[in-house]
């Protein structure tokens, strides 16, 4: 049976969390970001760490490396990618 949204405290021994202070974070992401849009975020942390590492990539700093992390979250978040640039971002890294 799910837990009462309406308690923090339920929510918190549901999600075992050690605060129930928490809980208000993890109800505005999953607000905000489906689980597609969660695994997306996973996978381009997962190619922002290669190019940290030098993986097609010799020489862009980790500053811009960030800023396009950052950029990819807020632009995900708003809609701003639609799906012909999804299915680019994923082919290029699964096919």
């Amino acid at each position: 049976m799910p837990p009462d949204r309406n308690n923090q405290q339920t929510l918190a021994d549901f999600l075992e969390l050690r605060n129930a202070w928490s809980v208000s974070e993890y109800m505005t992401g999953v607000r905000n970001y489906t689980g597609k849009k969660v695994l997306q975020i996973l996978g381009k942390i997962r190619e922002i760490d290669g190019k940290s590492k030098g993986l097609d990539n010799p020489n862009t700093s980790s500053g811009d490396l960030m800023k396009e992390l950052i950029f990819f979250i807020f632009a995900l978040k708003t809609g701003l990618f639609g799906p012909v640039f999804l299915f680019q971002s994923f082919s290029k890294t699964h096919f």
